[in-house]
């Protein structure tokens, strides 16, 4: 059988365009939705991200603020340091005089006396008289002596004479032991 057709055929075209239409209308509704949800969603991870951006950054702010302070410490720290070092070394190779002496008062026999005692650095020079060459034996041979080495070292009779009266005039140098030197360390000059 035959179709019977009772639409014109301008209506028949006409409904095709409006199906094609309905069509487009629905697509563009889907992408329109669709770039929407896209949008948003951009949106919303966009201002999450520079929401955290900002939140780095403060704490960048915050930790450089501090690593500027302490760069100043840190300087402080290591000047005091240099300076801690040479004030150790300065210590550490100062003889005490106090304790030396009082050693030193112990080493010196009955007849002898000195007229001149210089320390200079570690260098010390004893000018002295004794009442005969064995009182001056007896002081060098004390100071050359373990307790003796315990205050000096590098023991030199530099000179020795003696007057018409028998009285020994002397003069004696050696290497203060400070503590440096003692420990094993350099002897301060």
């Amino acid at each position: 059988m035959a179709d019977i057709n009772l639409l014109p055929v301008e209506d028949k075209g006409s409904e095709a365009t409006e199906g094609i239409r309905k069509k487009l209308s629905v697509a563009s509704a889907v992408v329109l939705a669709a770039v929407a949800v896209f949008g948003i969603v951009t949106l919303v991870m966009f201002t999450n991200i520079s929401s955290q951006r900002q939140k780095i950054q403060s704490r960048i702010d915050t930790n450089t603020d501090q690593i500027n302070s302490l760069k100043d410490t840190e300087a402080m720290v290591v000047v005091t340091k240099d300076k801690v070092s040479v004030a150790d070394k300065v210590l550490s190779g100062r003889a005490d005089q106090v304790n030396v002496f009082n050693q030193f008062a112990q080493l010196v026999p009955e007849n002898v006396y000195f007229t001149d005692i210089k320390f200079i650095g570690s260098k010390s020079t004893f000018s002295g008289k004794a009442k005969s060459s064995a009182d001056v034996a007896g002081f060098i041979s004390s100071l050359a002596s373990d307790d003796g080495a315990k205050i000096i070292s590098n023991v030199n009779i530099d000179s020795l004479s003696s007057d018409q009266e028998g009285v020994y005039t002397f003069n004696v140098s050696g290497q203060l032991v400070t503590k440096a030197s003692a420990t094993g360390g350099e002897k301060s000059s």
